[in-house]
């Protein structure tokens, strides 16, 4: 019997996957001559070192290198789903303005993923000069919504993010789990959503209507002065 549902699971497996690439490979693509120009701030808990210096490691790799491979990547996830933007080289830089950092209600550990959001948007209102730049804060810290101070039971996030405010006159920034393992995906997920879409991942026809909508801003003359009112999710 386990044999049996075993290639029951297996064959359901490949009908998705085919269907999920037939869906992919009939889309029509967007995002083409669209630019995204990323800002990356990192935590300690990324690169660990006594000095904030540009040669902070990952590992034997400059941590500069190392994120420029991350964005690569996410560029690359984006292309496998049909949305042809360009992702130019991150500018990265340590944290110092250590009051981003707002930890969960309760804990001296673990951050408040809404309240750490808004100060990052609040701290690089100055700093975002183009509507069609990003800002990602990475940490290794753990990252939690809470509705309210006294909700006991907050919810673990892998990101969160100023959701459809690319090409706006809003700031577009985001707090990212980094994970070593596949570092790329988390910020894949917060920038699908930072474009428009519904979705993190398996993005539906609805998302790429969403998306393109977004895209269509980034042509326009669109006042790039940020606003203190933020979608933040």
């Amino acid at each position: 019997m386990s044999s049996f549902l075993l290639r029951v699971c297996l064959m359901m497996t490949a009908i998705g996957t085919l269907a999920y690439s037939k869906s992919h490979s009939t889309r029509k693509p967007i995002g083409t001559g669209i630019e995204v120009n990323v800002r990356v701030l990192y935590d300690d808990g990324v690169a660990p070192s006594a000095s904030y210096t540009e040669d902070h490691n990952v590992g034997s790799q400059p941590i500069g290198k190392k994120f420029e491979e991350i964005f690569q990547k996410v560029q690359e996830k984006f292309k496998q789903e049909n949305v042809l933007i360009k992702v130019n080289a991150p500018k990265v830089k340590p944290l110092k303005n250590k009051d981003i950092r707002v930890l969960l209600n309760g804990s001296t550990t673990e951050l408040d993923g809404q309240r750490t959001l808004l100060q990052l948007v609040k701290t690089q209102k100055q700093h975002i000069s183009r509507k069609n730049e990003i800002v990602y804060f990475f940490t290794k810290t753990g990252i939690f919504s809470q509705g309210r101070e006294d909700d006991n039971l907050p919810i673990r996030r892998t990101n969160v993010q100023t959701r459809g405010t690319f090409c706006s006159t809003n700031v577009s920034a985001a707090v990212v789990m980094y994970y070593e393992k596949e570092p790329e995906d988390f910020p894949f997920r917060a920038t699908a959503l930072i474009f428009g879409s519904t979705r993190e991942f398996s993005l539906k026809s609805e998302d790429f209507k969403y998306m393109n909508d977004t895209f269509a801003r980034c042509n326009k003359n669109v006042d790039t002065e940020s606003t203190d009112e933020q979608n933040a999710h």
